[in-house]
């Protein structure tokens, strides 16, 4: 009986999943212009363009003319939605897969999926192309986008990463912190801001209890000292809190002012809004937070409490307008 209803499911799955031509791919990229090292990203959007049901899979994905794929199907999915088991009474073909218009995204990370290393630096420098394609066709979906080469700052920072570095986020432990302290605002400083620690202890439970804790007066005192986060540091050495506060809020404020279309801004302007916080500067406090409730894709709720703790706790006037 069991071989009888794993052949029946096999069979179902077998019909359905020939029709990966339900699925209209669109393949775009975060950016069309990176540096090397930077996580180059590409969003690939699939939609169920048949009138039934249809169970969502992926293709391979290719950079350049590579025979070989960076992704070989590793995204495929079988949608199993409630009540679609084949040992159900009630299974059947019309109730398994996705529904028609269905839309799906998945981001894939370039550099790290096509392994895009630095000792390849000279022949990643152009135009290149991230492509979709389904096994049962020809046909490729691409984007192209630009790898341009680091001047100033950036150029001097890229001489510190190791030959196989793909990028400072994947590699974020071997990027040496000699690059944040010599190249401050380069690009790739940002990134390692973003994924930095911040030097806060993590309080409160809910937005107004997070602000109440961050605005209090005695804050410094309750913490007087932080660990010290850097690679080589011994774990027992603490660091004055106050000092790091401040240092961590200018790095991130003069960092964002020459790079005010980050690809992390979200990131930088939420640590910034409760570092902010704890050293009075509410206006810049609010500020931070107000342009992630304009700019984030996911948890905006709780960015939006954070405004609102602000102005219950009447720390800045409310604004009629988010800015922007």
């Amino acid at each position: 009986m069991t071989r009888s209803i794993f052949a029946l499911w096999l069979a179902l799955v077998s019909s359905i999943l020939a029709m990966a031509g339900d699925w209209a791919v669109e393949v775009n990229m975060v950016q069309e212009t990176w540096l090397p090292a930077e996580p180059i990203t590409a969003v690939f959007k699939y939609t169920n363009t048949s009138a039934e049901n249809a169970v969502f899979e992926t293709g391979s994905i290719f950079f350049d003319d590579r025979d070989a794929p960076c992704v070989d199907r590793s995204l495929g999915v079988v949608d199993t939605p409630p009540g679609t088991n084949p040992s159900d009474p009630s299974y059947t073909q019309e109730s398994f897969g996705s529904p028609p218009g269905t839309v799906r995204t998945h981001e894939i990370e370039v550099t790290r999926v096509c392994n895009l290393e630095m000792k390849d630096l000279e022949s990643l420098i152009g135009t290149h192309t991230i492509c979709h394609q389904y096994p049962e066709t020809e046909h490729r979906v691409c984007a192209e986008f630009e790898i341009i080469q680091p001047t100033g700052s950036n150029a001097d920072a890229v001489k510190l990463f190791p030959s196989d570095l793909r990028d400072v986020v994947t590699d974020a432990s071997r990027v040496p912190d000699s690059l944040v302290a010599d190249y401050p605002t380069s690009i790739y400083a940002g990134y390692v801001f973003a994924r930095q620690l911040s030097p806060l202890p993590g309080v409160g439970n809910d937005p107004v209890d997070k602000v109440s804790q961050l605005t209090d007066p005695g804050f410094f005192s309750r913490f007087p000292t932080t660990r010290n986060r850097s690679k080589n540091a011994k774990s027992e050495v603490r660091l004055p809190m106050e000092e790091q506060v401040l240092l961590a809020a200018e790095l991130r404020r003069d960092f964002l002012e020459i790079h005010p279309d980050f690809l992390l801004r979200t990131d930088l302007e939420k640590q910034l809004g409760d570092l902010e916080l704890v050293l009075g500067n509410y206006d810049r406090a609010y500020e931070a937070w107000t342009w992630v409730v304009s700019h984030a894709t996911e948890n905006v709720a709780w960015a939006e409490g954070m405004v609102e703790a602000i102005e219950m706790q009447e720390l800045v006037e409310p604004r009629a307008e988010t800015d922007q």
